[in-house]
């Protein structure tokens, strides 16, 4: 199977009123991780001092992102012919409203509380802790493909899970 998985940051939760701050994604071919998206996306109103800190990404920073309609278009050449796979809903619909949309898209944590429900919390990080799959992130996270890319963190915990669920192994 071809996969991205996909992160978004984004200044408030409704696709209707907020916007996508950055996108980021890894992208799985035959098992291999062979490609990785980060793009910030220049908003409609500035953040907050309080959102930047909680995205970690900065006004000033922003100022020289490109447009929405650019890095959607970016993005669905980089998605092209892989299933989407989202840790939940939020992400995958602020895409689809924004201007991004998939055939293949696979929602993690539905997937994650219908087959794994002895895991009691399931945020992502919860989720690798009860899956043991910490070992698994931190080579990841440590190797030179991602050394120092914060900015896919999260898209890297979802691929690691998915992995795992999924009965496959990647490789970097």
């Amino acid at each position: 199977m071809n996969y991205i998985t996909v992160d978004i940051e984004t200044n408030g939760v409704s696709p209707e009123n907020d916007d996508i701050l950055l996108i980021s994604a890894v992208k799985i071919i035959n098992g291999e991780i062979c490609d990785t998206f980060s793009k910030l996306v220049k908003p409609l109103r500035p953040q907050t001092e309080e959102l930047e800190l909680f995205t970690n990404i900065t006004n000033k920073e922003l100022e020289y992102a490109e447009s929405l309609e650019t890095v959607i278009k970016d993005f669905a050449e980089f998605a092209e012919g892989c299933t989407v796979v989202s840790y939940d809903e939020f992400e995958y619909n602020f895409l689809n409203y924004k201007g991004f949309s998939s055939d293949n898209v696979i929602y993690l944590r539905e997937y994650i509380k219908k087959n794994y429900p002895q895991i009691e919390k399931y945020i992502a990080d919860a989720v690798i802790y009860a899956l043991g799959l910490e070992k698994d992130l931190k080579v990841l996270v440590n190797s030179p493909m991602f050394y120092k890319k914060t900015r896919l963190f999260y898209a890297l915990k979802v691929a690691c899970i998915f992995t795992f669920v999924a009965g496959t192994h990647f490789e970097i």
